[in-house]
């Protein structure tokens, strides 16, 4: 991965966890909450926990990595450890709780959260838009997603791994891209390794390989708030990061973009949690 590509990587994490956290604000039909409710009659979830590293594709050398997992009770995380300017490794993550509805994202740099709160109805609580293991990871439990096709099945680190390929065309003078996934079909179709490539280019542009898998509930301390840490809004914890790591400096893609995610922050929240709180995430 190229430097310029990890500047922007360091910015987009928290927002790329923010969308995974709140992508939607409003549940969905009467008839929707029906179906979603018989899914999950249907659903047993398989602990799991998932660590992946990306490479280099120019150097062959690990830049950084993830983390996924499952609970038992459906409980879902997922997150990255990253070495920031000051030498140190922080792993920001985001967690959701489907019992409770709550949803914490995990700013260790700046000792900040962002909580949200998901109503019985929205599919976010339950990842219902994850791969189904009933469709061979292709598609989601409920909605629609870029088509996909099964490749085959591979061999990662002991455990058969379905590979499914999705391709977008060439358009609006983007190129086109392929992206390979390969998915845990018996546990909730995590993935374990992905590859993106752009459609004309010898080398990929981006890669993660799972790294370690451990068929058990991931740490514990994943699921919980640490002491100390306080609510901050999107731009406030953009503003301490770049007190902390770039002299103060916020690039205008992320200053032009407070004001919308600001708004989308207050409405996903839970007016029982007040501001410059948190929530006692227990299990």
């Amino acid at each position: 991965m190229k430097k310029l590509a990890l500047k922007k990587l360091a910015w987009q994490i928290p927002l790329a966890l923010a969308a995974v956290l709140g992508a939607a604000q409003f549940g969905p039909s009467a008839v929707r909450w029906l179906h979603i409710r018989q899914v999950l009659a249907a659903t047993t979830f398989s602990p799991i926990y998932v660590t992946l590293a990306y490479t280099d594709p120019n150097t062959g050398i690990e830049v950084a990595s993830d983390f996924e997992g499952y609970r038992s009770d459906g409980a879902w995380v997922k997150g990255h450890y990253l070495k920031r300017p000051d030498g140190k490794v922080y792993s920001p993550h985001g967690f959701i709780l489907p019992s409770t509805g709550i949803g914490v994202e995990v700013l260790p740099e700046v000792q900040g959260t962002h909580t949200r709160y998901y109503p019985a109805d929205h599919l976010g609580r339950y990842r219902l838009g994850r791969p189904d293991s009933a469709k061979n990871c292709t598609a989601p439990i409920t909605g629609t997603g870029w088509p996909t096709t099964v490749v085959g099945t591979d061999s990662i680190l002991g455990y058969q791994a379905v590979h499914v390929r999705s391709e977008t065309p060439k358009h609006d003078n983007m190129p086109g891209v392929v992206q390979d996934h390969w998915y845990l079909a018996d546990y909730q179709c995590i993935e374990v390794k992905y590859i993106f490539q752009r459609v004309g280019e010898p080398t990929p542009y981006g890669s993660r390989t799972a790294i370690a898998i451990s068929p058990s509930d991931p740490p514990p301390e994943l699921f919980v708030v640490p002491t100390g840490y306080m609510e901050q809004t999107p731009s406030e914890s953009d503003k301490a990061f770049a007190g902390k790591f770039t002299a103060g400096v916020v690039g205008s893609c992320i200053r032009d973009r407070w004001a919308q995610l600001d708004s989308w922050y207050q409405k996903t929240r839970r007016s029982s949690l007040p501001r410059g709180t948190f929530p006692k995430a227990a299990p």
